[in-house]
């Protein structure tokens, strides 16, 4: 009952930011618009991303199956420096932005605290 509330919180936060809402399975093809993707971390790492590092959360399954992968890049980090890396697995999150593509791997980066909101 609890993770179906949160679900529907995130349901409502995420129309009002008239983004197509997609969850874990769900098919979607509209790369360049907005999305808010929801789903559970199952797994997380830390990883060089360029010239900078970031924290990468897996959702719906754990690495190397994950549908989608979001991006924390450290310049962003620290508006979530309350978590640490394994405190995120088994949270409901959902992001807002523009879905990518890296090797065939779905991924968004998050660049405001404001773009992804997690469930407690």
């Amino acid at each position: 009952m609890k993770r179906f509330l949160a679900i529907i919180v995130f349901v409502v936060i995420a129309s009002a930011v008239k983004a197509q809402i997609v969850t874990c399975g769900s098919p979607f093809a509209n790369f360049g618009l907005p999305v808010t993707y929801c789903g559970q971390v199952k797994s997380t790492s830390r990883d060089t991303l360029g010239k900078n590092s970031g924290v990468m959360l897996y959702l719906c399954l754990p690495y190397p199956n994950q549908a989608m992968t979001i991006v924390i890049k450290d310049l962003e980090y620290p508006i979530f420096e309350d978590y640490k890396l394994g405190d995120w697995v088994g949270k409901n999150v959902c992001a807002t932005g523009t879905v990518q593509t890296y090797r065939g791997q779905y991924f968004m980066v998050v660049k405001k605290e404001s773009s992804l909101h997690v469930s407690y």
